[in-house]
């Protein structure tokens, strides 16, 4: 797909039913200067079309490999019955008491607790089934059905477990515990060579253009360091990104010691991973500190943002915004663009402390209606 092609809306336009405009004429216009300039682009539902954080979750939920535990090892890794990391409080014993109704909070949290408790133990029956029967079918889907359910609970339920823990829950972590990087990066060619990871032309051809002028390109994601860099390394995506402009959410990981021949003991190159991550995720605002902090290091102004979140992304988008520069918006098949267009400027507004946004600041935001997606091994972009 050539950038000529792509078109998007504005949000100065977008109400006035006019005709889309052309990104390449926009970028001449709004955009100069590019070689002193930074661009930062959200990866999952914006860089390529779905999660990669479910899509490689249930790619290991197919793997054997990945759920090779002991019987109470898969309990700690599915809900924490001790506290760690100088936790007073274990996960398992939170949920157990928020569904006892201990802990005052909304009836929707109350809900989850309960259905987390119920999943505990099915999964926990299943597991067990599982690892006495590993190749029956019937028992792997099933298993894999009630750990999805499980996921989405829990990720419902993200902003309370973040109260009482931080940084300390990230639901698919789970997933490599005990893992190594080459586990991860097998994982990750797994889902390449299966098709799984498409990428949206659109955002790749902009991308490649604004590289093509001189900008630096960074990807910034909650998902995944590991799983993420392993995409970007053996795709397409290669031939504009390095492994190292990956920013993204990282593991607590454990150096593997092997005895070498002269008896002492050296760290093997592969990292074992922790259901912990290092830091803080790589969400919303913390984005932003990141990018602030590359735009530091890189001598270059951060000014071009793309993302789909109103949540996640709505801080980058402002702060793009905020030094002059564009924000693309990746607007999902079949939503409503207006709606889209009235929860990004009402973000936007909010976090620019402004009581409304300016022509020029509409202007910079542009709406991008893409259906267009290619396999990340064979996309072929201004070429």
């Amino acid at each position: 797909m050539k950038l000529e092609d792509v078109f998007v809306t504005t949000g100065l336009t977008h109400l006035q039913n006019t005709e889309p405009e052309n990104v390449l004429k926009l970028l001449d216009e709004f955009w100069k200067e590019p070689e002193k300039r930074m661009a930062a682009t959200d990866f999952d539902q914006s860089l390529i079309r779905d999660d990669i954080g479910i899509i490689a979750f249930q790619e290991s939920l197919q793997l054997p490999a990945y759920w090779n535990f002991t019987d109470e090892e898969f309990k700690q890794v599915l809900s924490p019955k001790d506290a760690s990391q100088g936790n007073l409080l274990s996960y398992r014993e939170l949920v157990e008491k928020t569904a006892s109704q201990n802990i005052t909070t909304s009836r929707r949290v109350e809900e989850g607790a309960k259905q987390l408790k119920k999943l505990f133990k099915a999964l926990e029956r299943s597991y067990k089934i599982l690892r006495y029967n590993p190749k029956d079918r019937l028992i792997r889907e099933k298993f894999s059905r009630e750990m999805l359910e499980f996921d989405e609970v829990v990720l419902s339920m993200e902003p309370f477990f973040s109260d009482f823990y931080g940084n300390q829950i990230h639901s698919r972590t789970r997933f490599l515990a005990g893992k190594t990087t080459d586990d991860v990066k097998a994982l990750s060619l797994n889902l390449l060579n299966e098709g799984r990871v498409q990428i949206n032309e659109s955002v790749f051809s902009i991308l490649e253009e604004v590289k093509k002028r001189g900008a630096l390109l960074n990807i910034v994601t909650t998902n995944l360091f590991s799983v993420v860099r392993g995409i970007v390394g053996e795709s397409v995506l290669n031939t504009i990104f390095s492994e190292d402009d990956v920013i993204a959410t990282k593991h607590v990981g454990k150096g593997e010691h092997l005895e070498a021949e002269n008896g002492s003991m050296e760290i093997k190159e592969s990292i074992k991973l922790s259901p912990h991550i290092e830091g803080e995720p790589v969400f919303g605002k913390r984005k932003v500190e990141l990018l602030k902090q590359q735009s530091v290091i890189s001598n270059r102004r951060f000014s071009l943002a793309i993302g789909d979140s109103v949540v996640n992304d709505g801080p980058m988008i402002a702060e793009s915004i905020k030094n002059k520069g564009v924000s693309i918006i990746v607007v999902p098949s079949g939503a409503n663009l207006n709606e889209v267009v009235r929860m990004f400027e009402r973000k936007v507004r909010d976090l620019l402390a402004e009581p409304y946004l300016l022509p020029d600041q509409k202007q910079r935001m542009w709406y991008l209606q893409s259906n267009r997606f290619s396999d990340a091994r064979q996309l072929q972009c201004n070429r």
